[in-house]
């Protein structure tokens, strides 16, 4: 897969189609296996060679159990009621979407970025889009007049911090936004980055 026609597209949930929603949801889950674990749906899932999905959808039970997943259904429908946060859609070749990342406004200056998560893409391709993805953000926000962007990183995805680093985004242990034991919190100033930039951009 090369890089081209990278695109990026801020949304609402409203505006998401059912195709988008199920997609996201299915990544999501995915990167909450990898910074909680396996809850007891997915190694029962994993050892058994079952459908995660499947048995979430069997009984209500089974449900309850599947934090994950929950956790990624909740994040998309608790985008209807949430103001202050939005997804970026990245797409790639000819509307091929390859991931997503939340953002949220902590208050009028701060804005953090708890999930980025990539999923059909090549691993070559990867650490260039992801770096593309945080740039976008930083210009977006501070387009908007934000003057700080926090960026989380799972614990277990420790050259990320790197990419990050190479971004220019450091952390601090005195100047942590949110408290997660699950990953790492950076931090970036945004002031005199004067770049405009659109909502939906493509390279």
């Amino acid at each position: 897969m090369k890089l081209s026609g990278l695109k990026f597209v801020i949304r609402t949930n409203d505006e998401l189609s059912e195709k988008e929603k199920d997609y996201l949801i299915d990544v999501y889950h995915k990167l909450f296996i990898n910074i909680y674990g396996n809850d007891f749906v997915d190694a029962f899932s994993y050892v058994t060679k079952t459908n995660a999905k499947e048995l979430i959808n069997e009984t209500y039970d089974v449900k309850i159990l599947a934090t994950n997943y929950n956790k990624a259904k909740d994040l998309l429908d608790n985008l209807k009621e949430d103001a202050n946060s939005e997804l970026l859609l990245i797409y790639i070749n000819e509307n091929n979407l390859i991931g997503s990342a939340l953002i949220k406004r902590m208050d009028s200056v701060n804005s953090i970025v708890p999930y980025i998560t990539l999923d059909g893409v090549d691993k070559d391709l990867e650490r260039e889009i992801w770096k593309k993805t945080v740039s976008f953000i930083e210009k977006y926000l501070n387009n908007l007049g934000f003057q700080k962007m926090y960026l989380e990183i799972p614990l277990k995805e420790g050259p990320l911090l790197i990419r990050a680093k190479e971004l220019g985004f450091k952390e601090d242990l005195e100047d942590i936004l949110v408290e997660d034991v699950y990953t790492y919190i950076l931090n970036k100033n945004l002031e005199g980055n004067n770049s405009n930039v659109e909502q939906n951009i493509s390279y």
